[in-house]
């Protein structure tokens, strides 16, 4: 196996353990009370900033070993947990990593954060019906809650989440380029 590779393999599983470290350490909380299902977290940052830093599927591998220890070895929710945060969460990085590759100026990163947080929201609205109702939530309540607490709510965590992302990342951007891992 190639060094290059290696450390990339490294790199992966750290980024996978910071992600559940945060879980573990940092507060989830819900933002809106009619919804307390709801809980911001920020384990998404670690991800989002795989997707700047290694090649796509690294960023969609980390993210599946996520969901997978969160869904079933942290008291999340099985199955439907894993596919709504894996679903949520790809449409997150595959859209910042889409704008981080085609443009080339610093905007992109605000335009990343933008794009990758509505599309995430608004990808979560079919979704929220298909699954919610698995929790025994019915369509009605879902139809109810969407646009005052469910799109709200996805907007917000993933706004914050890559905002603090972009913010490390710029942090961190001196010590990536010596990298060179892309």
């Amino acid at each position: 196996m190639k060094k290059q590779n290696l450390f990339k393999l490294t790199f992966s599983a750290l980024l996978a353990a910071l992600s559940i470290v945060i879980l573990l350490i940092v507060p989830q909380f819900p933002i809106f009370p009619t919804a307390p299902w709801l809980l911001y977290d920020a384990a998404d940052i670690p991800l989002i900033l795989a997707c700047l830093i290694l090649p796509i599927y690294y960023s969609e591998a980390i993210l599946a070993v996520v969901c997978f220890i969160q869904a079933f070895f942290m008291g999340g929710s099985g199955i439907i947990g894993f596919l709504m945060h894996f679903i949520a969460t790809s449409v997150l990085i595959l859209t910042f990593f889409a704008v981080n590759k085609l443009l080339k100026s610093n905007k992109k990163y605000i335009l990343g954060i933008v794009l990758a947080s509505v599309l995430m929201a608004l990808v979560m609205i079919p979704v929220s019906y298909i699954f919610y109702p698995l929790y025994g939530l019915p369509v009605k309540a879902v139809s109810d809650l969407l646009f005052p607490c469910i799109l709200p709510f996805n907007l917000l965590k993933a706004f914050l989440n890559s905002t603090i992302a972009v913010i490390v990342f710029y942090i961190l951007k001196p010590i990536v380029k010596t990298m060179e891992i892309q």
